[in-house]
């Protein structure tokens, strides 16, 4: 079985209307660094951050480690 991996990195913002604002790749992790983005454009919106009653943007670290097996 032949196999490829990747670790990627990212951090994206939750604006405050709850939507995804700008990812950056924090380490690529090749063909997979754009299957992170193509999920996150994607994505239904997010539950956005609360300070003091309001909503506001929020940023947010992630990894994923992938492995896939052919």
């Amino acid at each position: 079985k032949e196999y490829s991996s990747g670790l990627v990195v990212y951090v994206f913002t939750v604006n405050a209307d709850g939507s995804i604002g700008s990812v950056l790749i924090k380490k690529d992790g090749g063909d997979f660094s754009k299957s992170v983005k193509d999920v996150l454009a994607k994505a239904p919106k997010w539950d956005p951050a609360v300070s003091d009653g309001k909503f506001v943007p929020q940023v947010i670290r992630h990894s994923i480690d992938f492995y896939q097996e052919w």
